[in-house]
């Protein structure tokens, strides 16, 4: 983990524990090494960070290239594994070819398959372009599912409420035999991400033990 996206990765989690009782479940799901393809639910800003910020191995995140445009964002994020996207242009190959070389790499690589943050809290159907990077890289996907972000820094709040509760869920790693159907099925990518999204659907958060 280099040491600015380590110092951040403490900062977050210390102001999320602090300020939401935040919770991260499963854990020991998440692969020490190897290529991997994390893919959440997406509902708040606070997403990708909270989605980082208490593994034990660094992620690179996609995030639009327009985040990039002053000084300190633009030194920054490439420093925290931020991966620039290009959506004026639709299709960004350059993200993809950067992706595709993170998971060659044996590197983690935080998507979120629906595309941008939930309107309503509730999960959206997904964008069939990440089953075809899935399926391209033949990387194990990790499904993750949050909860509670909606709540406190929705899409239609401009300022985040200081109180809440937010769980992440980590599940356990689906691979290539899991979501790829085969290249020879219709819709290959599309019923891959579906595979994938159905997976992230059915996590919850673990019932709390009475001592």
């Amino acid at each position: 983990m280099n040491p600015i996206y380590h110092f951040c990765s403490t900062l977050v989690r210390t102001v999320f524990s602090l300020l939401y009782r935040t919770s991260w479940h499963g854990l020991e799901n998440v692969p020490r090494k190897g290529p991997l393809l994390i893919a959440s639910n997406h509902m708040s800003f606070f997403d990708p960070p909270l989605v980082g910020c208490s593994t034990r191995r660094d992620f690179h995140y996609l995030a639009r290239e327009s985040l990039m445009d002053n000084a300190f964002s633009a030194w920054l994020l490439p420093r925290i594994n931020v991966i620039p996207v290009n959506r004026e242009s639709g299709k960004d190959a350059r993200a993809v070819r950067q992706v595709l070389k993170a998971l060659k790499d044996e590197l983690g690589t935080v998507i979120f398959p629906e595309g941008t943050r939930s309107p309503d809290g509730e999960l959206q159907e997904a964008k069939a372009g990440v089953g075809l990077l899935a399926c391209r890289s033949k990387a194990q996907v990790l499904p993750v599912r949050i909860f509670g972000s909606f709540e406190v820094f929705s899409r239609h709040q401009k300022i985040p409420k200081l109180r809440g509760k937010i769980h992440i869920v980590y599940g356990k790693c689906l691979h290539p035999e899991d979501y790829d159907p085969g290249p020879k099925t219709e819709n290959r990518y599309k019923v891959a991400i579906e595979r994938i999204m159905k997976t992230i659907a059915h996590l919850e958060v673990p019932e709390e033990k009475m001592v």
